[in-house]
């Protein structure tokens, strides 16, 4: 689906269910962009399964740089946008 759809809501409850996706979305772009963005002498965790950490070096730590770069470019943009309407347009 190519074609941005459009919908009116004035219902307050839907319009916060509608905002908590986003409100997540930001929050997981900020992470990617810390990652993305990391300088050589910030370090790099990932944890595991089991709870215990692994840092990130050299080729793994360029490897999941770039994958987290692939990531924000294709999920930047929030595909939904919620536009506050004045009181006076209702």
């Amino acid at each position: 689906m190519s074609q941005q759809l459009q919908a009116d809501v004035y219902d307050p409850e839907a319009i916060q269910i509608l905002s908590s996706p986003q409100e997540w979305h930001a929050v997981r772009i900020k992470q990617l962009e810390m990652i993305v963005n990391a300088m050589d002498d910030v370090g790099l965790q990932l944890r595991l399964p089991d709870g215990s950490y692994s840092e990130l070096v050299g080729d793994e730590r360029k490897g999941f740089q770039a994958g987290a770069a692939t990531a924000l470019d294709l999920f930047r943009k929030f595909p939904l946008e919620i536009l506050q309407i004045a009181d006076e347009e209702v």
